[in-house]
């Protein structure tokens, strides 16, 4: 028995197989329905669910998904629980957000038009409702798995915690505003939304923040990189979108536009140093 607790002193609880293959499931989900709105980001009226108001909130949406694509293919690999929670937790809050936006919404879903459309309404319909039960049937399952410590072998340095606190914080804020008040917040948006994307990119905003005060409360940046992989990939996706669909925001708008601009650019900007701080660890011996 000592022997078995030897073994896994250094690896964690292990992943229960449910949770490493809902994972992959969701990153499929997130790949197809991403590709759509965010290449298809003027035309999202036929080629997804919904239409966004407009052609940048699809592209944001779509960025959020494909950056998951790279967090969620990550975190399904890893061995330990401790190391993948980081992408399972906020795909929890994600999957079963948009669930139930899309339930709550489902009167705007493109069940008449083009065929593509109809298809994509009814399978992210189906696959968001279905994945949301196999993600709490697999928390459920990993909750069942023994526990063993597992060490923390590089703390998130003490100068960046009230920075990523404060980033992490004010995603929280804004997704519970858009996911609650829609109406209110979703005007402040420095380009259009209806309230079915205000709530979308609520939810999203939620698990963002979600993902960076989880890498807080982890405070190990190994444990962290699938979630700093995700974050630097969906900043990047992001970044591009405002360029690309630049036209859509609305420059004239002040403090508002100057902080959606500095959240998204925030995003890429500590997933790359938190990167290059886990490689130097990884360098010194810190990191597996």
């Amino acid at each position: 028995m000592s022997t078995d607790v030897k073994q896994h002193d250094f690896v964690g609880r292990d992943v229960a197989a449910i949770v490493a293959w809902s994972m992959i499931a969701m990153g499929f989900l997130a790949g197809v329905a991403g590709l759509a709105t965010f290449a298809g980001s003027g035309v999202s009226e036929h080629v997804f669910a919904w239409g966004f108001a407009s052609p940048l909130g699809a592209a944001l949406f779509g960025a959020c998904l494909l950056g998951a694509v790279p967090l969620l293919a990550s975190a399904s690999l890893k061995p330990s629980w401790e190391q993948a929670r980081i992408g399972f937790l906020p795909a929890i809050l994600l999957v079963v957000g948009l669930a139930a936006v899309t339930v709550a919404h489902r009167d705007q879903l493109t069940f008449t038009g083009g065929i593509v459309a109809v298809f994509m309404a009814l399978a992210w319909l189906a696959f968001t409702v279905a994945l949301s039960g196999v993600l709490l049937v697999g928390l459920v399952a990993q909750l069942r798995e023994p526990s063993f410590p597992l060490d923390r072998t590089a703390p998130i340095p003490r100068w960046s915690v009230p920075l990523v606190a404060l980033l992490g914080a004010a995603y929280l804020g804004l997704g519970l505003g858009l996911l609650v008040e829609p109406s209110f917040w979703g005007p402040q948006l420095p380009f259009e939304v209806s309230v079915l994307d205000a709530r979308a990119l609520g939810v999203w905003a939620l698990a963002i923040g979600a993902t960076m005060l989880g890498a807080l409360a982890e405070d190990d940046l190994d444990r962290a990189s699938p979630g700093l992989i995700g974050v630097t990939a969906i900043g990047l996706l992001a970044v591009l979108a405002v360029m690309w669909r630049h036209g859509d925001v609305d420059w004239s708008a002040g403090i508002a536009t100057l902080l959606f601009v500095v959240l998204i650019v925030a995003l890429p900007a500590t997933g790359l140093i938190g990167l290059a701080l886990r490689k130097r660890a990884g360098a010194a011996g810190l990191t597996g």
